[in-house]
């Protein structure tokens, strides 16, 4: 990725991933998905941001995956699994809309050409670096929709913020996938459906925990709007909505009640996720 990162794919070192201005403790490869020129609507986007921001976002948008040459079988497994997770997210977009009521296709016009994000983690053990403050990966929500997670069997590793605002561990469940609730339906709902808190804290000497991140997304040019606000009735949560909040950015409007467009709030992301030297 250190070659091009405007583009946001590729493999990060140990280190280079930020999280709130902190470098984490893990290594990966990111993978988008791979729209062609005419699937976005870019001039529609230009409504939304400025001509330099629209610049990183196609460019974000129209970029490459980069494979590693070896092995040689990585490339096909990890495709035929995006497929199935691209099937998966779209029935749990169906369940969202029934949930509120609405035709179980409701939603399909957001995320017909659904601009997913993978990454490919491992996590060697933090070694001590805990004591210093460091963490595998730092406290954050995911960014869209939903998100499926696979994870290997490393105890003790993942952990979750309560709606008290305790954290809890998440235990590999042999068979299962972690699922994960994402901004954009936290926005979307009115924050009925609350963005996930989560964090890695890999510590156990002798693992190295590999996961499968799988993050359902709208399409890229799609514009969130909430469908209305939260229960007059419903207590505030001890941790606040549970968001990570930066001045100015669309994430900030969205909790505002202002319609975004998710590829700015994507951009918004990725463009500070890293850090190389």
């Amino acid at each position: 990725m250190a070659s091009d990162p405007a583009g946001g794919r590729g493999y990060q070192r140990l280190g280079e991933n930020v999280t709130e201005g902190r470098p984490d403790w893990h290594e990966a490869i990111d993978f988008l998905a791979e729209p062609g020129e005419g699937d976005i609507d870019f001039d529609g986007l230009g409504a939304w941001v400025g001509a330099a921001k629209l610049r990183g976002m196609r460019r974000l948008a129209l970029s490459r995956n980069l494979w590693p040459p070896q092995p040689a079988a990585l490339r096909p497994a990890a495709e035929a699994h995006f497929a199935r997770m691209r099937v998966l997210g779209q029935a749990l977009m169906d369940a969202t809309a029934q949930a509120f009521g609405l035709p179980p296709d409701h939603l399909a016009p957001l995320v017909d050409r659904s601009f997913w994000v993978a990454r490919i983690i491992g996590y060697p053990p933090l070694g001590g670096r805990e004591a210093d403050g460091v963490e595998s990966c730092g406290e954050h929500t995911d960014y869209g929709w939903w998100t499926l997670l696979s994870q290997d069997e490393t105890p003790g590793a993942l952990e979750v913020r309560t709606a008290a605002g305790d954290w809890t561990t998440v235990e590999p469940l042999p068979g299962a996938f972690v699922v994960n609730l994402g901004d954009m339906l936290h926005v979307w709902s009115g924050r009925r459906f609350k963005a996930t808190p989560h964090r890695v804290r890999q510590t156990q000497v002798g693992c190295y925990r590999t996961s499968v991140a799988f993050f359902f997304e709208p399409n890229f040019d799609a514009v969130i709007r909430p469908v209305g606000a939260p229960p007059r009735d419903e207590a505030p949560s001890a941790c606040g909505d549970g968001l990570s909040r930066d001045s100015d950015r669309a994430l900030d409007r969205a909790l505002g009640g202002a319609p975004i467009a998710y590829g700015e709030h994507l951009f918004d992301k990725i463009s500070s996720n890293f850090s190389f030297q």
